[in-house]
């Protein structure tokens, strides 16, 4: 069992599957030696249609029958949605934990909201007001207890500044992780800028930022609308991780298999 020697993590924003192809033969490729995807963007659907407006809206059983191996919590945000915004099918969105079956043992999953609930959009909704959640998944593994939380952070304004309600998204997280006695790891898209306060809240906790760490340059790929252009934004996905966790290595490779990039890390 390759755990032994470090367990591995993914964390994706997949953007609803917009670039299937390659981000299925990217889970495909990684599923032997990764023992948890953590996911954010992921559809789900029982409709015969297979896209919506170029969103994949059964990507979540499409993910499932691609990792055999693995077991899946999904926690949506809302309903009635797809990549565009509000529509009258019956669509969730939501964050996806799938871990392997051979190598995790799970103890206790939820999801808590930072902005706004869980609810159905109406036709005249905007994409604003969807919720947003992160999920939390705790596990053992060799015998070591972790705590993983997956985000996805507030996107809205745009700008990926601070504002009142991302300040207290970062309050929630920290309110969560001090009641966790274990391991502890943050990761997803967080929509925020590396020099926001809504970042170094999650510093001064003593949890450690792994895109500073390891010098990232970037978390967005060329697949991003904005590449190339005064609006593009280099980062918006986060890795943090407290100091109990041993890392092995951390690298967020120059893929396009979304509009963001994956960051894969390897702990024990």
């Amino acid at each position: 069992m390759h755990f032994l020697y470090g367990m591995k993590l993914i964390s994706l924003n997949t953007w609803d599957g917009k670039a299937f192809a390659p981000l299925m033969e990217f889970v495909k490729q990684h599923s032997e030696s990764t023992d948890i995807f953590s996911l954010q963007e992921v559809l789900d659907s029982h409709l015969d249609v297979v896209e919506s407006r170029g969103a994949r809206i059964n990507l979540l059983a499409e993910m499932t029958k691609a990792l055999h191996a693995f077991d899946y919590y999904f926690e949506p945000e809302g309903y009635g949605l797809d990549e565009t915004g509000p529509i009258a099918l019956d669509i969730a969105s939501g964050q996806a934990i799938f871990f392997k079956k051979s190598t995790i043992k799970p103890i206790r999953e939820g999801a808590i909201f930072v902005y706004k609930n869980r609810h159905r959009l109406e036709l005249y909704e905007k994409l604003e007001d969807l919720g947003c959640n992160f999920q939390y998944f705790c596990f053992e593994a060799e015998g070591k207890k972790f705590t993983l939380l997956n985000l996805h952070g507030i996107p809205y304004p745009g700008d990926k500044l601070d504002n009142r309600d991302r300040l207290s998204q970062s309050k929630k997280i920290l309110e969560f992780l001090a009641r966790e006695s274990c391991a502890k790891i943050l990761c997803g898209d967080f929509n925020l800028m590396p020099e926001t306060k809504s970042v170094k809240m999650i510093e001064d906790a003593d949890m450690i930022n792994l895109i500073k760490k390891f010098k990232i340059g970037c978390t967005r790929s060329r697949l991003s609308p904005f590449y190339g252009n005064g609006d593009f934004q280099k980062f918006a996905d986060y890795m943090f991780v407290s100091p109990d966790v041993n890392i092995l290595s951390f690298d967020v490779p120059d893929l396009e298999v979304s509009d963001h990039l994956p960051m894969v890390l390897e702990f024990s």
